[in-house]
């Protein structure tokens, strides 16, 4: 139990990073005999709601009747850490407000205004990936990746072959190069509470769903349908997995040298070393679809033209290049 509770609460903390302490701005104000449902005190339901309904759920706090009927937003199991999500959500104006008549018990939801400017749908994903990754939502992954243009090496690639096929027999330069960048289709189904790594498997830290950071600058040629949001990120030259551009802040499903290196170590041995890695991440086209606050579908695809590949055997340095289209997408979420 004490393990659960700790959980819960981490899982909040992280959660109050991506979203206002204050309370939102609510479109609509409760009338006689009205209260607002999840706010526990008298300034509309905000971060600290959330922290006391959560309080609740990991048994940290008792509450009577009329204060449990009053923090269950979603009218459903009594109060659980979904009642948690919807205050966060409500707290960031990702999802109106729910007032109670505490005489007639009618409840009326609140419309909100839908993110509209690159501001509000740049913090409305980050919170909504945030809610579904910390909150061990299952989805499906999918992810389709070939080559535009094949890795060349000119004359040296019979060495490398030659190199690669002393190791194993059966690989090759294409073999070993498509595999470890994703080359080909994959469909997995993370389960609900699941860690996505290990159900992906193969480097399925690159590949699972992660909490964005997206930033107002990240978000260009933005386009809204409703609860569907369309835009490019700017292109960006062999980005770090450190959250310092803006494909970087969407997705790990980025190569860096050291990772190219560690691999081809993996494979083949110390017989291949790398020296330098130069690509470029172009035309990045990313969709998310939000309902009330809630992730429902995030998908992106790039171009990435691999510009330099610096290798080095014992024998000769050996300069590569190529390039691939990507995508991929999170869908079919379960909360």
């Amino acid at each position: 139990m004490k393990r659960k509770r700790s959980a819960l609460l981490a899982a909040l903390l992280v959660l109050l990073c991506f979203v206002p302490v204050s309370a939102a701005s609510p479109a609509d104000t409760p009338g006689e005999n009205e209260v607002y449902l999840g706010d526990i005190g008298t300034d509309g339901v905000d971060a600290t709601d959330a922290r006391y309904i959560l309080q609740v759920v990991a048994g940290l706090r008792t509450v009577d009747a009329n204060q449990a009927n009053l923090l269950d937003i979603d009218r459903k199991d009594g109060v659980t850490a979904v009642d948690a999500r919807w205050a966060l959500q409500i707290a960031a104006n990702l999802r109106g407000v729910r007032i109670y008549n505490t005489v007639t018990d009618e409840i009326r939801d609140v419309e909100i205004i839908r993110p509209a400017t690159a501001a509000e749908v740049a913090a409305a994903i980050n919170s909504a990936t945030a809610s579904a990754v910390n909150g061990g939502a299952g989805y499906t992954w999918t992810r389709e990746s070939r080559f535009t243009e094949p890795v060349n090496v000119g004359g040296a690639t019979s060495i490398l072959n030659s190199i690669i096929q002393n190791i194993d027999p059966n690989a090759s330069l294409d073999s070993v190069v498509g595999s470890f960048v994703g080359i080909g289709e994959n469909r997995v189904t993370v389960r609900k509470g699941q860690d996505a790594a290990d159900a992906i498997g193969y480097h399925g830290e690159n590949y699972r769903l992660k909490a964005t950071a997206l930033r107002t600058e990240d978000i260009q040629n933005l386009q809204a349908d409703g609860n569907t949001y369309t835009f490019t990120l700017p292109d960006v030259r062999s980005p770090q997995k450190n959250g310092d551009t803006a494909l970087s802040r969407l997705t790990d499903d980025v190569l860096t040298q050291a990772e190219v290196a560690a691999e081809i170590e993996t494979q083949i041995g110390s017989m291949l070393s790398v020296t330098s890695l130069d690509i470029l991440y172009s035309d990045i086209q990313v969709t998310a679809v939000i309902e009330d606050g809630t992730l429902r579908e995030l998908r992106y695809s790039f171009s990435a033209d691999v510009q330099e590949l610096g290798l080095t055997t014992s024998i000769i340095p050996i300069t590569g290049t190529g390039a691939m289209t990507t995508s991929a997408a999170y869908t079919n979420f379960v909360y």
